[in-house]
Parts: C-alpha cells; sequence; structure tokens
C-alpha cells in the first residue's frame, strides 16, 4: 500500500478573490455568534497574482457550507503543486493532519490573532471536496490534532510547545501499521514548525526507508520534488550515534552506523569502525585484545606492567556514570587487585610465574629474592611434603605489597582496599544484595561524592604504580579513542 501523509498549513487555502467574503462571513455569523469580523491579508504569488489570505479556521466556518456554490473562490497552491506528482500512479490512502487548539485559553479566542483562527479543522469539508476531484477512488482519513488539559490546574499547551506536539504525533500514528505499506509519502511543510518537525520525526523513525518527502518550492510556481528519506535518517541516525557515544554504547554506535550511514570502503567509515571494534573490546574488559587493536603509537604505554589497571578504573568511572554501580564497585577493586597481581610478577621475575590463566603462582628458589616471611610459609608446605608453591591472590598479595611498601599500611588511598572494599565487593559477588552510589564511595572510604571517589582511586593506583597521572581519564587510552570517535564522527558529511 501506498500512503500520503499530508500536513496543512495556515496558507494552504486561499481566495482568488474577496468580492464574495463579506457577505458569506455575516451569513455565518448569524449561526456562529462567536465569529470576530476578519480582514484579509495580501499574499502575492509567484506569478504575481495577488490572492487573499484569512485565518483558516474562519474561512473553513465561512466557506464549508457553500462549496457548490461558491468554490471557484478557493485556491489551494501547495495541493495543487503536490498532486501533480501523482499525474501517473494515485496513492491508495491518504492521511490529513488537522488542527484543534479550542482547549487553548478560550477566553482570548475573540482576538483575530488568538492560534485558535488558525487551527485547520474546519477545513476538512473543503479538502474532501478537492481531494475527491482530485482522487475519486481514494480513500481519506482525518486526523485531528488536539491538544487537551491532563487536569483541571494543568494549563493546556499550545501547538508551539515541541515535545507535547511530539507526543501528540506519536499517539496519533500508533496505530498505522508500517508493515502493509510499501511507500509513505509525507509532506510535512504545511503548519507551525514544532508540528512539522514532530511529523518528519515520527514518519522516519516508524517507517524508516520507506518514506518518501513530497515537497514544494514555495518561491516557485508549480515546483514539487520527491527526496528519499535517506537523507534525512542519515542526519538522524548520525545525531543518535553521537548521543550514544556520549554514553559509551560503542555496539548501539556501530548497528546504527553500519546501517546505510557509513561503509567499511569508505575511509572514513573505515576508521570509525576500526575504533569502534577497539571500543567494544575495552568495554567488554578485554585490556589484552583491545591493546593490541590500537593504532602504534598508542601502543607503547600497553607494555607497562600497570596500564591495564588504569583501564579497569576508567571502566569503573565510565559505569558509574552509566548508573551501573554493581559493576563499578567491582571495576574499581578489580583496577586495585589486578595491578597488585602484576606488580607482584613484575617485582619477583623470577620467583613469581603466572599460570595458564594469567594468576600470579608464587615459588620456592634457593636463591629467593622473597620476604623472609614468604619463604618461610613456602619452607614450611615443603616440610609437609607439599608443593612449595600457593598463587597469590587477595590477602595474601596485600602482605606482600605491604613487605615491600610498609608505608601502603598508613596510606589511606592503598589500605582501603583491604580494609573496606575487599569486604563489600565480597558481599556483593556471593550474596544478592543491591548496591546504590552512596554505598560503593562508602566502600572505598571517601566522601560520598564522584570527585572524591575518583581521586581515591586514581591515587591508590598512582601509588602502587609509581605514577602522577591527574585524572583517570588522562590515565586511560580508552579516553583517547572516545576522543577519535567524536572527531571522526563530527567528521562525517551527510550529502
Amino acid at each position: 500500500m501506498t500512503t500520503w501523509i499530508l500536513t496543512i498549513g495556515s496558507s494552504d487555502v486561499l481566495l482568488k478573490s474577496d468580492r464574495n467574503w463579506n457577505s458569506l462571513e455575516r451569513q455565518a455569523q448569524a449561526k456562529t455568534r462567536d465569529l470576530p469580523h476578519f480582514r484579509p491579508s495580501i499574499v502575492k504569488m509567484p506569478n504575481g497574482a495577488d490572492f487573499f489570505a484569512f485565518p483558516v479556521r474562519a474561512l473553513g466556518i465561512v466557506y464549508s457550507s457553500q462549496l457548490e456554490t461558491y468554490s471557484s473562490d478557493l485556491c489551494l497552491p501547495r495541493l495543487e503543486t503536490l498532486c501533480g506528482q501523482f499525474r501517473t500512479s494515485y496513492p491508495e490512502h491518504i492521511i490529513i493532519l488537522l488542527t484543534d487548539q479550542a482547549h487553548l485559553q478560550p477566553a482570548a479566542r475573540r482576538k483575530t490573532h488568538h492560534a485558535y483562527w488558525q487551527d485547520t479543522c474546519e477545513l476538512k469539508p473543503i479538502l474532501e471536496f478537492y481531494l475527491n476531484q482530485k482522487f475519486p477512488d481514494v480513500s481519506q482519513d482525518y486526523l485531528i490534532v488536539r491538544p487537551e488539559p491532563q487536569g483541571e490546574t494543568i494549563e493546556v499547551l499550545g501547538l508551539d510547545h515541541w515535545d507535547s506536539t511530539l507526543s501528540l504525533i506519536q499517539a496519533l500514528m500508533a496505530d498505522i501499521d508500517d508493515k502493509s505499506h510499501k511507500t509513505i509519502y509525507v509532506s510535512h511543510q504545511g503548519g507551525i514548525p514544532a508540528l512539522s518537525s514532530a511529523v518528519q520525526f515520527v514518519t522516519l523513525t516508524k517507517f524508516a526507508d520507506k518514506v518518501q518527502f513530497l515537497v514544494s518550492n514555495e518561491f516557485q510556481e508549480n515546483s514539487s520534488e520527491l527526496i528519499s528519506s535517506s537523507t534525512y535518517l542519515r542526519g538522524i541516525r548520525l545525531q543518535e550515534a553521537k548521543r550514544l557515544l556520549l554514553r559509551h554504547d560503542y555496539v548501539g554506535v556501530q548497528e546504527l552506523l553500519r546501517h546505510g550511514l557509513l561503509t567499511s570502503d569508505d575511509p572514513l567509515g573505515s576508521k570509525i569502525d576500526s575504533l569502534l571494534n577497539s571500543a567494544i573490546l575495552w568495554n567488554q574488559a578485554q585490556f589484552k585484545q583491545f591493546s593490541e587493536s590500537l593504532p602504534l603509537e598508542l601502543q607503547e604505554r600497553t607494555q607497562e606492567w600497570w596500564w591495564a589497571g588504569y583501564e579497569s578504573a576508567y571502566l569503573a568511572m565510565i559505569r558509574l556514570e552509566q548508573g551501573n554501580t554493581v559493576e563499578a564497585l567491582f571495576h574499581s577493586f578489580r583496577a586495585a587487585e589486578g595491578m597488585l597481581s602484576n606488580w607482584a610478577k613484575w617485582y619477583y621475575p623470577d620467583d613469581i610465574k603466572e599460570d595458564k590463566k594469567g594468576a600470579p603462582i608464587v615459588f620456592l628458589r634457593e636463591d629467593s629474592h622473597l620476604p623472609d616471611y614468604l619463604k618461610s610459609k613456602l619452607a614450611e608446605k615443603r616440610e609437609k611434603n607439599k608443593e612449595a608453591n600457593f598463587m597469590l591472590y587477595s590477602q595474601e598479595l596485600f602482605n606482600l605489597f605491604q613487605a615491600v611498601h610498609p608505608d601502603a599500611s598508613e596510606n589511606e588511598n592503598v589500605k582501603v582496599i583491604w580494609k573496606g572494599a575487599k569486604g563489600v565487593r565480597n558481599q556483593q559477588f556471593h550474596r544478592l544484595l543491591g548496591l546504590n552510589e552512596k554505598e560503593v564511595f562508602r566502600a572505598w572510604g571517601c566522601k560520598e561524592n564522584r570527585k572524591a571517589w575518583e581521586d581515591r582511586l586514581l591515587n591508590c593506583l598512582n601509588f602502587i604504580a609509581g605514577q602522577d597521572f591527574k585524572s583517570l581519564k588522562d590515565s586511560s587510552l580508552m579516553s583517547r579513542v572516545q576522543a577519535e570517535l567524536w572527531g571522526a564522527l563530527n567528521s562525517v558529511n551527510l550529502p
């Protein structure tokens, strides 16, 4: 099925002559007492002719019952131009959107400039008469866009209110079956800007590439054209991709871009897709694969034993921004404990190796450089005919770090790992408990705000790694990838 969705504006129905207006207006006023007297405004047409414009609600009231006699007074220039696009093939269905703001400040409607008089609902008989002549066998539906009060004390929002008008259009079009349509022609230029934009947005999001925009040129007589929805869709998808990028939803960005916005054979598209693949790996905490996917100029830091800890911390920060408190706690604790694990393997390369899963295993050697307490513990295992090795994790890992760095036991930024964060982490991952943002802060023993938490986590990692990064963002290579992605999306040119 092909459907034509049409909005009507206040200048879409004009009079070729105003010679009959006063007498017909008086007849209408006898039946409609609240109809003021209106004077026309002159509309200069592209061909030089002068037409006469009246507030369209008034025009509809005056002329709707006089069509058999006075229809020749009427002119519908935009519709005449648009209908010319259907010379060879008619639409199967026409949907006309009309407005009615009767609930908007009713006491003020005696004023001729009130928005009420610009409503198009009274034009229905005129439009039916005209469209029946143009398309005699085509069905017509008229949808009334009518703002209404939501309660006795709530002010009615007019159709110049963008958000409420969008909601009205979404509700009106909700029942239109998108699956049964092959093509949706949309002429959205008529009407106030909020209504026009809402129709454009809703039809694009609901019908996507089935939409063809049928538009006219107001400065050129009998000029109309069909515009593919792809141009509009690309713009909407690009803006949506940017919004998702700000939320670090890299899979969502990639899905949007792969649906007609960018192609892999385009150099910019290939670059963005490659960056997104890296970002997705990072978002999954696959930091090794992430590092391997980076450009060579960014890979130098990934050779440092401490770099992945900072990436996990930045990931924790992003998870908290997204409202995912459990993952924020998990990645923040993992950043510290994971960095300590890497420190142990780096500081004692001959005594501590990693197993197949990357966990640090400490061994007893003859010329071991391990602290005495740890050598004694390993020797005791050997005396019991057990293997003189064991895995370093949790408290054992903390004990080893403190043995090398005694000042860590008094450092508020570091000792909180085993004094607070570890306990909360264990509760979360062994029980079905909730966790709010303040509890994340309390687990790290800091003031209950994000800045204090980020500083605590950063200072903890800087102490362990011996680095001096000024922020979690600066410490992360992913922040550079994010900036590259943002710059690349902003350089996308739409036709």
